[in-house]
């Protein structure tokens, strides 16, 4: 079949050798070779060597289900049953993978792409394949455990109930997936601690199908007692006869310390470096509030005002645009209003009003620039919207591209149109605009491919232009639409250290933090190795049992990591914990409360267990998070415990800074459809909101030496990045045996400088596949860090901290090749030269060959008494530092 059911069978032996050979590369089994892998309908392959792994697609999108850990010489059965959205894995007769959300749309369009066994142009097989067979529909587990080696099963399975229960709601979560449903069975029972407590016929349909899923499921409990329960679930027959049963304890607990859930931790008004407090001015025709760097001038009508940022003011006002019953709304302006003026925020207020409309948009400014606008539109009288604009004019010559996501970088042409975004972020070299949006619920149509539209107007101005209404709306009087925009100016906040001054490193193997303490390499302590390298911070990626979960104080990996500390602090080194992910698990404390945490719908990240398990030393069950309030407050708490605890330096944020979608009516998040049916928003504003308290705890435990290390590897939320210290980027960034091909020089002035956003960048090769080296070779030239992954990288580290330390670069004035005061012009096409002006005036300049070819380059030097060297060869992807003598002035 193209799509639907099925049942893919494969018998094989790899040895360990065998996979290590078959390292970095994804040797196809069986599947499709189309490199488009939205496309494949199934594909079976060995990715990196190491994990079996199962994509099925609709041609659009994929979903992957993944085996861990077969190549260990032995001989082995894996059976995958697809019956969305049920999927089973069996491996050896044993059930390792099963789940209720497996996502496989059917699309009768997609054909049937040449399949292929055992090779692909990405990588190639190397074991032994006994069997592969394709089953044309999802077999019954029994007939899959019999198949892959399990002969001794033959009763039938009810399947598993899941349960989780919530002392903060005070309710029961459940959900029944019953595997394989017993001939006869036509009523389901629900018995809590003995008694029966629901009963209910399975319907017509339910009958007709192996398998049958409740998911999600509620039962009150405030009334139970604190202590151990049961629930059991009971298929019968018509006659009453029980046909399978399924039961699981549950506890319910008091909470001891609401103040996990419940608290203000990183909540302040104090305005905290490297920003300034709010200059706040008012005249009778305007409002002007000055920031770090920024002045935003606000007018009478709703939106209107000006941007003045790096001394560059827009050339126009904001403004809004409405269209009702088929002529332009004509707006009268109320006088602006100012609800508050303090020195960390400023709340102002515009309105407008025809005998139609009444419009009104709220501004919270705060000391980092931040406009939190909300724009109501409410009908005074029955009518209908048909139209309507927000109008953002920006200098057009600021703006070089639009970044969506930091593997997304699109130079701007003459114009861009999008559909609705929850973020983006125009940026140029020196200065940007953020713009943040969490919800399209009054967006009509919501399929408008041009509701964000970005235009170079003029030789002096670029208009984003944000229409969330383009068709007819018919609004009843007293009716309320409600828009939330974020609008900020960049940089956001001074530049203060630069990865060079932070000199952060790994410490290899990769999760050996916790030993390095005890280990030597080279004659010395792990730590004097590094510390002797002159590395003065590092990552620690062994985590706790619970991935990603801040240090637990009196636990194993709490007290030792506060070992850790002590002895790289005595080695002037700062140790910066994996301890904020984008994950929550089931090991977690507080997994118990997990629905207050986890975005709807679950999204299992389960399937990278084997990379979870290298990072905590266990299996575990994963669930993308959602930044609302609460998950705010539990880790907030669990991380000043963490801080005080272990005298740990900050913190390592892995995705924390995104703007990821979620549904839950919990958060809340997400609204409610006409055929009551929920649509997810995104959690931009959550995002921001909490790295804003992480970044104010670990300034208020641990002062300006204090980390919030960000790696952002989804979307780019600017505003949610600019509180952090240091950015840590490039996961995104596709393989390629060049660097400058996976991301151009454009690009990568325009997202990985960090100098538009006040926190510099510093590169993350891995992904690129093209080497230390040739990262090196396009991020110097930006005078930006490769950060080093390994010992043979932070040699070549130590190397350029040399000679830069010995020309002077670490106290002069940078000059990028692009900027039109830099002295140094560079032949042939393709060669980077920017320059450094010491303070006694010298000039030292770093080339970087950005070709595919080895090249002679020339150098031209167009500053009086400053000699050109002679040309040189410089292979591709290769860079160099020059000192360009002195010559005796005339």
């Amino acid at each position: 079949k193209q799509n639907g059911p099925f049942t893919l069978l494969i018998r094989f032996r790899i040895t360990p050798e065998q996979a290590a050979r078959m390292k970095f590369r994804s040797p196809l089994l069986f599947g499709s070779v189309d490199e488009l892998s939205v496309n494949r309908n199934f594909t079976l392959f060995f990715d990196h060597g190491r994990i079996l792994e199962l994509d099925v697609g609709n041609g659009k999108v994929f979903s992957t289900v993944t085996v861990m850990h077969l190549a260990d010489g032995k001989p082995h059965t894996v059976v995958f049953v697809i019956d969305s959205p049920f999927v089973m894995t069996f491996v050896d007769g044993q059930c390792t993978i099963r789940r209720n959300d497996f996502t496989l749309l059917p699309n009768r369009n997609v054909g049937m792409p040449t399949m292929a066994v055992g090779n692909w142009h990405a990588g190639y097989f190397e074991g032994e394949l006994y069997d592969l067979r394709v089953y044309d529909n999802a077999l019954s587990s029994i007939e899959a455990q019999q198949l892959s080696g399990n002969a001794a099963s033959s009763s039938q399975m009810l399947g598993e109930m899941s349960l989780r229960h919530s002392d903060l709601r005070g309710c029961l979560e459940y959900s029944l997936w019953i595997d394989y449903l017993p001939k006869g069975a036509s009523i389901r029972e629900l018995w809590l601690d003995g008694k029966r407590i629901e009963r209910r016929e399975l319907t017509p349909e339910e009958r007709t199908k192996e398998r049958v899923l409740e998911a999600d499921k509620l039962l009150e409990t405030t009334k139970l007692a604190t202590g151990e329960h049961r629930l059991a679930a009971i298929l019968k027959d018509i006659a009453g006869n029980v046909l399978g049963k399924y039961e699981q304890p549950f506890k319910k607990s008091t909470i001891d310390n609401p103040e996990i859930y419940h608290n203000t931790i990183g909540i302040t008004d104090e305005v905290l470096p490297p920003w300034t407090p709010i200059q706040f001015k008012r005249d009778k025709a305007s409002a002007t509030v000055s920031v770090w760097n920024r002045e935003y001038t606000f007018f009478d009508m709703p939106l209107a005002g000006t941007m003045k940022s790096n001394g560059v003011v827009s050339p126009g006002k904001a403004s809004l645009e409405l269209v009702a019953d088929g002529e332009a709304a004509p707006l009268r302006a109320n006088a602006l209003s100012v609800k508050k003026s303090a020195q960390n925020q400023v709340v102002l207020e515009q309105s407008a009003s025809s005998d139609k409309l009444k419009v009104k948009a709220l501004h919270t400014i705060d000391y980092d620039g931040f406009d939190r606008i909300r724009i109501d539109v409410t009908a005074l009288r029955d009518t209908s919207v048909e139209q309507l604009v927000f109008k953002f004019p920006m200098d057009n010559a600021s703006i070089r591209s639009v970044v969506q996501s930091l593997g997304s970088v699109n130079p701007l042409g003459h114009s861009a149109t999008y559909g609705f975004k929850p973020t983006l972020f125009l940026a140029g070299e020196k200065q940007g605009v953020s713009y943040l949006s969490d919800s399209d619920e009054y967006w009509f149509p919501k399929n408008n491919q041009r509701a964000i539209r970005i235009t170079r107007r003029t030789a002096q101005e670029l208009l984003l232009e944000v229409q969330p209404i383009a068709e007819k709306v018919p609004l009843k009087a007293g009716q309320t639409l409600t828009y939330e925009i974020g609008m900020v100016a960049t940089p956001i906040r001074p530049m203060t250290d630069t990865g060079w001054q932070r000199r952060y490193g790994r410490i290899t193997p990769y999760c050996s933090e916790m030993t390095c303490t005890t280990t030597q390499r080279e004659g010395v302590s792990v730590l004097d190795y590094y510390a002797n390298l002159g590395m003065k911070g590092f990552i620690c990626w062994r985590t706790g049992k619970a991935f990603g979960y801040p240090p637990i104080p009196g636990t194993e990996f709490g007290d030792g990591l506060t070992e850790l500390v002590k002895k790289a602090h005595a080695r002037g080194m700062k140790v910066i914990p994996y301890c904020v992910s984008f994950l929550f698990s089931e090991f977690a404390p507080e997994a118990n409360e997990a629905s207050l945490f986890v975005a709807q719908p679950e999204r299992d990240f389960s399937r990278a267990g084997d990379f979870l398990e290298v990072e905590t030393g266990h299996k575990q069950h994963t669930w993308s998070t959602c930044n609302a309030s609460l998950y705010q407050n539990l880790i907030l708490y669990r991380l000043k415990e963490a801080i005080l605890a272990t005298d740990m330096d900050g913190v390592y944020l892995d995705s924390t800074a995104d703007s990821f979608c979620c549904s839950s009516q919990l958060h809340p998040c997400g609204y409610r459809n006409a055929d009551g049916s929920r649509t997810p928003t995104y959690n931009g504003f959550a995002s921001r909101d909490f790295l804003r308290r992480i970044y104010t705890l670990v300034y208020q435990l641990k002062g300006t030496e204090g980390v919030v290390d960000v790696h952002s590897s989804c979307t780019f939320n600017a505003a949610a990045a600019a509180w952090s210290t240091s950015l840590w980027c490039g996961e995104q960034l596709p393989k390629n045996k060049y660097a400058f091909q996976a991301l151009s020089p454009d690009g990568f002035r325009s997202a990985y400088m960090g100098r538009n956003l006040g926190v510099e960048v510093e590169l993350l090769h891995y992904t690129m596949g093209c080497g230390y080296n040739a990262a090196c070779a396009l991020a110097l030239v930006h005078d930006i860090v490769v950060r080093p992954m390994g010992d043979g990288e932070m040699e070549q580290e130590k190397e350029l901290w040399r000679i830069r330390r010995e020309l002077g670069c670490d106290d002069a004035t940078f000059i990028g090749y692009w900027e039109p005061e830099c002295p140094v012009k560079a032949t042939p096409k393709g060669i980077y030269a920017s320059c450094f002006r010491r303070k006694d005036g010298a000039l030292i300049t770093i080339v970087s060959n950005l070709t595919t070819q080895k090249q002679t380059v020339t150098l031209e030097v167009k500053e009086p008494g400053v000699e050109a060297p002679a040309s040189f060869v410089l292979e591709s992807q290769e860079f160099k530092y020059l000192p360009l003598p002195q010559t005796r002035r005339p």
